[in-house]
């Protein structure tokens, strides 16, 4: 497992492996401040999405209260 999918799983990210079309439509992507997501994602050819990020969030700042 590499460090980016550790990281994801610690944050309850859960990532789902893109078809090439979906890889391709990555392209029409022209936001200056995306390209380094769009790159990343073009790379690992997975996309994320989050499930447990909420649940993470509001334990973390219960425990710091």
């Amino acid at each position: 497992m590499d460090g980016y999918s550790r990281f994801s799983r610690s944050i309850g990210l859960c990532l789902v492996l893109l078809s090439l079309d979906r890889v391709e439509k990555l392209e029409t992507v022209t936001l200056e401040e995306l390209q380094p997501i769009k790159e990343k994602m073009r790379k690992i050819k997975k996309a994320g999405y989050q499930e447990e990020i909420l649940q993470k969030l509001y334990e973390g700042i219960g425990y710091h209260m």
